[in-house]
């Protein structure tokens, strides 16, 4: 049961790091741009 839960929580933060890198592009191609 334990194992389950951290594989949720590192998918979770993984969809959370993705999530700000992707703003994070979307930022620097926008002062590129």
């Amino acid at each position: 049961m334990t194992a389950i839960l951290i594989q949720l929580n590192i998918g979770t933060f993984n969809t959370l790091i993705r999530n700000m890198t992707e703003e994070e592009t979307k930022r620097q191609e926008g002062m590129i741009v």
